[in-house]
């Protein structure tokens, strides 16, 4: 799954730029996941080390096919009238609204918040966004390993399974429901079988043996295992350092493929067995 580039069609109308836009966002998991994330993540991402990934200039020319959109932000955040703002180029827009942040009439979250999360992920983050956070901002979230960082990784395993269409047309999720298991446990399943609930293992078996008296020829897949244990009964079982692999995997799916980071100690603070 390589994210492709959107080419707009030269000297296009702004109605036309925009379809063109949503089209390409609809037809693309990876942007759409990507969005999701961005979203979900900020509360470990500040507006600081946001603007150090992308200073201001380098947005206004990943913009640079979108005259429409640089117009509005040029407008919200500088002050300038629309044609004024529309005259000028990336560069001179770029300089404008910095020129706001540096006087205080803006601040960075004004900025942040001015670009739709679809926006950032088409024509912004390239693969810069999926590097700083996997190679900065995850350490800290895995590290923490606490009920607001569980929800985070609740949230990623979601929408990396979630099942996308685009008109009508059923597109490929980001993880496999067996990407998911086999990252967690890749040579066994001694630590799936030791730290998932007794009671949601028991679940799984019954209804195994209940599908294969009634299809023996069916196959019981993971998918129908993770919906009976729940994708967040396995966050609570395992330590969230056991799901940086499957971020990598996810990322690798994506076409990005950074290692994981090698100083963090993934054996600090495993999980425990569950009680029966």
């Amino acid at each position: 799954m390589i994210i492709k580039t959107l080419v707009h069609t030269k000297d296009a109308a702004d109605d036309v730029l925009a379809k063109e836009a949503s089209a390409h966002f609809d037809q693309n998991p990876a942007l759409q996941f990507q969005a999701e994330i961005f979203v979900e993540v900020r509360p470990w991402l500040s507006s600081e080390v946001l603007h150090k990934i992308f200073p201001t200039l380098d947005i206004m020319t990943a913009l640079a096919d979108r005259p429409d959109l640089r117009q509005v932000l040029t407008t919200t955040l500088a002050g300038l009238k629309p044609k004024a703002a529309r005259s000028k180029s990336p560069e001179k827009q770029a300089e404008l609204i910095d020129d706001s942040l540096g006087c205080e009439d803006i601040s960075l979250a004004d900025v942040e918040q001015a670009i739709a999360p679809n926006v950032w992920a088409i024509y912004v983050f390239g693969n810069k966004f999926w590097e700083a956070f996997f190679n900065e901002v995850l350490a800290d979230i895995v590290s923490a390993n606490g009920e607001r960082e569980k929800k985070f990784i609740t949230h990623f395993i979601d929408r990396s399974l979630l099942d996308r269409r685009c008109e009508g047309k059923e597109l490929k999720p980001i993880l496999t429901h067996l990407d998911v298991a086999a990252s967690l446990d890749p040579d066994t399943d001694s630590k799936w079988q030791k730290l998932v609930p007794a009671d949601k293992l028991s679940a799984v078996n019954r209804a195994r043996r209940l599908q294969e008296r009634k299809n023996p020829r069916m196959v019981f897949t993971t998918k129908q295992e993770i919906a009976i244990i729940s994708i967040k009964t396995i966050v609570d079982s395992f330590d969230l350092t056991d799901f940086v692999p499957m971020i990598k995997a996810a990322g690798d799916a994506m076409g990005f493929g950074e290692e994981p980071f090698a100083d963090l100690d993934v054996t600090v603070g495993q999980a425990q067995p569950p009680k029966a």
